[in-house]
């Protein structure tokens, strides 16, 4: 039987569901796994950045520089954000001093800025080198080495930017030996990037363990169970989300000097920005499934037009990327503050689309994401912004750890799966061999050989063709074509023929036979509409078996005109009453889960009733080619192919 956590739902599909209750002690626990790896990250990284060996140099360089802008000079602190128009130039000054000795290079980051630096009169740097077709300047790790005559004199760099929101800005001046530095800055960067990238690392195994999940259930699901396809492809585009997150975050971490030119970052970074909210909402999408609210749609929709309309813009050279930033962080908010209200819907309403764990999760990356662009907007914004890859990292963790678990979940519910089929497929096997069918054929057999040998001969073939088929039945056989189960079906009836005279009338109208059907799905309702249908009818009545096909579906039809169900409307089509055979509900099952195929059964009181078997076509290939790979393996190991 199932845990006491699942149920089991058979409504012509088979499907699992776990239970919406959790334990409150087990979300405890999460939340405290979750803040230690959060605290220890942060440390970690605090340490690293505090530990840098040139940071004396950072102290020397990132004070009483000069900043000049039309008639006015300040002195400023680094890093520092003016409030300078866009397009106007502005500079800052200062002194080399080098009391060591040992400085020959001076490193700073420029965000879509112009930069030009001079020692004394003499302009040494220039960036960009040259101008691009569209205009572009990414942003970039301005590596600056100074001439030997260059040393005591002051140092001016100037500064401009197109785009309002990096007007003005100026990150820290770091001044030392150039081996140390670059070694130093990279250092300081490489673990945002770490972080960045193990998030990509996770999102990639969230994939794979869903793809795994999936193969796992759909051989007792079916390829086209919609509920298994959803769940799946709802966690590899999570998987794919936080693909993109990790390629953005990875950008966003300014690794200096990577073999990633500027302008390949810049159109990589901002595109992964763009393609969060679609993905995002298409996960919701999909999560929540037919019952999605409209507005889920729409967002979906005005994102994918948002994300042509800007890589056009910036194509034509109409519109940049950053200047279209602030629709960015505002498409960014509604999406997630949308997402977050239907997931609280669907927690409240108990579907089990999302757990509270999730919930919890996104709310934290949200409040990340806040804080990140309030940074940006209030002109304190950092480079590295460790919260929000912190929490990226964190929820990322908890959604591959809930993979895993589906998958633990998932073997573990195949195995109880195998288990009833072994015993649907014993009891299905006993309930077919009943002692009093197997008395009344032989005493049968009895009498003809004394009144006609030939019809007691040919009924002993019928009948031991009619045990081969029930007890192979018990056997690990999953499928076998229909013509095997049509030879069971006319051995059966041939029997019972014999034993009724024409109190049993047969018709056969076999369109098509060639398709695979699990052993003892079709014969057992013949049986019942023989047994309990127009056998209960004195003048007795005639069998209908028929077989066609259409573009999707193989169709089995049984029909009797016998005395029909006297059960309700539900109970019927559940196989239940006193006209049915017990083992309706088996067949149901068997079907279902070896064939993903469905049963249904509509009866009349006083008329008859009608049995139909609808096979899936994709299925049954799939079936087929999984049968011919394992005979083809067999014939391979004995050495025929």
């Amino acid at each position: 039987m199932y845990k006491k956590n699942y149920k089991i739902v058979i409504e012509g599909e088979f499907d699992i569901v776990p239970l919406r209750k959790k334990s409150v002690e087990r979300y405890m626990i999460l939340f405290l796994e979750f803040g230690i790896l959060i605290l220890f990250l942060y440390n970690f990284v605090g340490s690293i950045t505090e530990a840098n060996p040139v940071k004396n140099h950072y102290k020397i360089y990132n004070q009483n520089w000069i900043l000049q802008f039309k008639n006015s000079n300040d002195v400023i602190d680094l890093p520092y954000t003016a409030n300078i128009p866009k397009g106007e130039s502005y500079l800052i000054e200062k002194t080399l001093e080098d009391p060591e000795g040992k400085a020959d290079a001076i490193i700073f980051r420029s965000q879509q800025q112009k930069v030009r630096v001079w020692v004394g009169d003499e302009l040494i740097y220039r960036y960009p080198e040259k101008r691009n077709k569209l205009e572009i300047v990414p942003g970039n790790w301005n590596l600056v080495k100074i001439p030997d005559d260059g040393k005591e004199k002051k140092i001016r760099i100037e500064f401009s930017s197109k785009y309002t929101a990096f007007s003005g800005r100026i990150n820290e001046i770091y001044y030392g030996n150039y081996s140390e530095i670059v070694s130093d800055t990279r250092h300081k960067y490489l673990i945002p990037f770490m972080i960045s990238a193990a998030i990509g690392i996770f999102g990639v195994a969230v994939m794979g363990t869903a793809f795994l999940n999936h193969r796992m259930k759909k051989r007792y699901t079916g390829k086209h169970n919609r509920t298994v396809y959803l769940g799946t492809v709802s966690e590899e585009i999570l998987g794919m989300l936080l693909i993109i997150v990790s390629i953005w975050a990875c950008g966003e971490s300014k690794v200096p000097f990577s073999n990633i030119s500027e302008i390949t970052r810049y159109f990589i970074t901002f595109s992964a920005l763009m393609l969060i909210p679609i993905f995002f909402m298409a996960y919701m999408y999909i999560r929540i499934g037919e019952n999605s609210p409209r507005i889920i749609v729409n967002l979906l929709k005005a994102d994918i037009l948002l994300f042509v309309f800007s890589m056009l813009m910036q194509v034509m050279g109409i519109y940049d990327f950053p200047q279209m930033l602030p629709i960015f962080h505002v498409t960014l908010g509604i999406n997630f503050l949308t997402g977050i209200w239907c997931m609280r819907s669907q927690i409240r309403r108990g579907t089990g689309a999302f757990s509270r764990l999730e919930y919890a999760f996104v709310i934290i990356i949200l409040l990340s994401i806040m804080m990140e662009i309030t940074a940006f907007y209030c002109k304190r914004y950092q480079l590295i912004g460790i919260y929000i890859r912190v929490a990226l990292l964190a929820y990322t963790l908890c959604m591959f750890l809930e993979s895993v678990r589906r998958i633990y979940r998932t073997i573990r519910d195949n195995q109880t799966l195998t288990e009833q089929l072994n015993e649907s497929r014993a009891e299905l096997m006993l309930s077919q061999i009943q002692p009093h069918f197997i008395y009344n054929t032989l005493s049968s057999i009895r009498t003809l050989i004394k009144i006609s040998p030939p019809q007691a001969y040919e009924m002993v073939y019928d009948f031991s063709n009619y045990l081969r088929a029930n007890i192979e039945s018990i056997r690990n056989k999953k499928i076998i074509p229909f013509s095997e189960e049509l030879k069971h079906i006319q051995a059966y009836l041939n029997i019972e023929k014999v034993r009724f005279g024409d109190r049993v009338d047969v018709k056969y109208d076999i369109q098509t036979d060639d398709f695979y059907v699990p052993p003892l799905s079709v014969q057992p309702l013949v049986e019942n509409a023989v047994k309990h249908g127009i056998c209960k009818k004195p003048q007795g009545g005639t069998v209908a078996i028929c077989t066609y096909e259409t573009e999707e579906m193989y169709y089995v039809e049984i029909e009797d005109n016998g005395i029909g169900f006297q059960r309700e409307k539900d109970q019927v089509k559940n196989g239940k009453g006193s006209g049915c055979s017990a083992g309706i509900d088996n067949i149901r099952f068997r079907v279902s889960v070896l064939s993903n195929a469905k049963l249904e059964i509509r009866s009349e009181v006083g008329k008859g009733t009608k049995a139909e078997l609808m096979f899936p076509k994709a299925d049954n290939r799939i079936l087929l080619e999984e049968k011919e790979t394992i005979l083809f393996r067999k014939r391979e190991k004995e050495g025929k192919v």
